[in-house]
């Protein structure tokens, strides 16, 4: 998977959205538990509500560009 790609597409009653490779990687797992129970995205998105687990092959070229917690949080907050 390429950095960047769509590795997911979540659906609500509201609207659907693309998950995206933060990096390039080889898919390893998906988390089947999400078919039935999709509520884990928003639930335990940071334990049982993984989507995908990707192995990095790429990582010392494409860490730089990703935010720490923090700074994701000031960029969410900004979206609103």
């Amino acid at each position: 998977v390429e950095k960047g790609e769509e590795v997911a597409v979540l659906d609500s009653a509201k609207a659907a959205g693309e998950i995206y490779a933060p990096m390039t990687g080889i898919v390893v797992a998906v988390n089947e538990a999400l078919i039935q129970n999709p509520a884990l995205v928003n639930t335990d998105p940071l334990g049982e509500g993984w989507i995908v687990r990707l192995r990095l092959t790429r990582a010392s070229e494409e860490a730089g560009a990703l935010m720490d917690a923090d700074t994701y949080a000031g960029y969410v907050s900004g979206l609103a």
